[in-house]
């Protein structure tokens, strides 16, 4: 008998939000510190039931969507992060930073496990932020569809009802090769692993891995209801094996500014190209698992996104 895949458990969703613009707009290269930043204030003013300025002295924190969502408190019975003010957001927006062909703006949305009955929110903060518009101009836009990952209709407002379900992590990899010795990882935004407090600028295929691993496991933990199954140490060590064939790697310089802190926040990573090789096959159900909830710092905001090619 065949036992059960790790991510057996493991559900989300993932949607492209396509918006039009009532005028034209040149956007800023990166808008994920503008988007969830809007997106949270809008959700936050709407549903807040006291009006407090700070959440974690609320009543209502724990019990909070926005709370859930934006905050996300350590549960108090939580075996694991006890020590940490926050778990990974359940969410990831997602941009390709690269102009599109026409005058319509577009981000992707992925949402884990329990998070995906929020999925309605996301969507009133966004039409709610349409109304009131969007970059310094305040331009205003409509929500013209949601789609699925398959880029077939989820929601068209006035048109056709939210339709949308949990997706299986492991229905991604059912058809993965048997054998894998060789997979490209383009970076599309910055990419920021951290490790003994500096940002590494050459990571290795296990400094890459070892980060997926961990926001995979903190993420079934806090937003799916399970631990990975896992050894982690030892998958993390057989992760050695694989090596840097080409690297093409440049830094992007980028900061946000924090409302909460008054102050300018350093968001940069590298993006570019890395292949790596070896007997890559028992890793790549987590690789692809990745391109959906990112890797690194900061994946809310929609950094960390990679794409897999030349998967051989």
């Amino acid at each position: 008998m065949q036992s059960e895949h790790p991510l057996e458990h493991f559900t989300f969703t993932h949607h492209t939000f396509i918006l039009q613009p009532k005028e034209k707009i040149d956007p800023p290269y990166f808008l994920g510190n503008l988007l969830r930043s809007t997106l949270g204030m809008v959700l936050r003013q709407s549903i807040c039931a006291t009006g407090q300025q700070d959440c974690p002295s609320c009543l209502l924190y724990r019990s909070c969507i926005y709370a859930y969502l934006f905050e996300s408190p350590i549960p108090e019975d939580a075996a694991i992060m006890r020590k940490y003010p926050s778990a990974p957001h359940p969410f990831v927006l997602g941009f390709d930073p690269r102009p599109s062909f026409d005058d319509k703006l577009r981000f992707t949305l992925t949402l884990v496990g329990k998070s995906v009955d929020y999925l309605p929110y996301f969507i009133f903060a966004t039409e709610e932020l349409g109304r009131r518009g969007l970059l310094h101009k305040r331009v205003p836009f409509t929500l013209e569809m949601l789609t699925t990952s398959d880029q077939e209709p989820a929601y068209i407002p006035g048109e056709k009802p939210l339709a949308t379900s949990p997706q299986k992590a492991t229905e991604l990899f059912a058809t993965v090769p048997e054998r894998v010795g060789e997979a490209t990882l383009e970076l599309v935004t910055p990419l920021r692993l951290r490790m003994k407090n500096r940002i590494l600028t050459a990571p290795s295929f296990q400094d890459l891995f070892r980060n997926l691993l961990r926001r995979i496991g903190l993420l079934s933990y806090f937003h799916c209801g399970r631990e990975l199954e896992l050894d982690f140490r030892r998958f993390i060590d057989e992760s050695a094996i694989i090596e840097t064939k080409v690297r093409e790697l440049q830094w992007k310089p980028l900061t946000r500014r924090s409302r909460t802190q008054n102050s300018a926040m350093e968001m940069g990573g590298i993006t570019g190209r890395i292949t790596f090789q070896g007997p890559i096959t028992p890793f790549l159900p987590y690789l692809i698992l990745g391109e959906k909830v990112h890797v690194g710092r900061n994946c809310s905001f929609g950094l960390g996104k990679y794409v897999l090619e030349d998967i051989t």
